[in-house]
Parts: structure tokens; C-alpha cells; sequence
């Protein structure tokens, strides 16, 4: 909770660092286990093997830096990942399709992406029988 995005946003964002805290509560409610790579996945030794990811985040998001991180990590450890930070958006944003007109940008985006690979995937299968 000491991000910087986790300060800059920890008021006034739709999500704030005090749902957060609470979110966090219920997800692990066990302070030790925390750190542990299943509740905390950046706290893995080692990301490699995953599959592509797509870490869409949003600039007025407590969870932003720590999605920037994810995907960092995740490239740093050899995993296909696109990572995109939508600018002037909040947590969430992706739900407002229709009344977003850049959520609309974004989601198209992602679909053109997943569409992309899934098309390779498909091929790389037919291809090797």
C-alpha cells in the first residue's frame, strides 16, 4: 500500500486505498501469508513459463504500479506480455463501455490483441497437427 500510485490515488478514484486494505483483508486474511507467490504473485522466484498476458492498467488507479510491475516482471522473466496504461482513467474503467468512449478504444484494443494471438496459437496448432 506504499506504491506511488497507491498514494496519489488513495482518495477520490472510485477505488480507494482503504477499500483496498479492506479487499486485501478478505482476500488473505492471514497477515503471514501474504508473501506467499499464490497471494502475491510478484513475490514469485520466477514468472517463466506463464502464458502471454495482456496488464491492461489505468492512470488514476491505486493498482496501477503494481500492474506496471507485474508486467515488468513478466517480460524480465521471459513471458510475452503487452502492457498499456490508459490515460486519464480510473480502476474499473473497462466496465463502462458505452459511456467511455476510450473504454470503447481500450476494449477494442484488447480484443484485436487477444484476437492476434489466438489466431497465431491456432495456426502454430493446425500447423504441427
Amino acid at each position: 500500500f506504499d506504491t506511488t500510485s497507491q498514494r496519489a490515488c488513495a482518495r477520490g478514484y472510485l477505488l480507494e486505498r482503504d477499500q483496498m486494505r479492506w479487499y486485501w483483508d478478505q482476500y488473505v486474511p492471514e497477515p503471514a501469508r501474504r508473501t506467499e507467490p499464490e497471494a502475491a504473485p510478484l513475490r514469485a522466484a520466477r514468472l517463466s513459463g506463464l502464458p502471454p498476458a495482456i496488464v491492461l492498467t489505468a492512470e488514476f488507479d491505486p493498482l496501477r504500479d503494481e500492474g506496471a510491475a507485474y508486467a515488468g516482471r513478466l517480460a524480465a522473466d521471459g513471458v510475452e506480455v503487452h502492457h498499456e496504461c490508459v490515460a486519464g482513467q480510473i480502476h474499473g474503467f473497462l466496465g463502462m463501455i458505452g459511456g467511455i468512449p476510450s473504454a470503447d478504444e481500450a476494449m477494442t484494443r484488447l480484443c484485436a490483441a487477444m484476437r492476434a494471438r489466438l489466431s497465431v496459437a491456432t495456426t502454430a496448432e493446425v500447423s504441427h497437427g
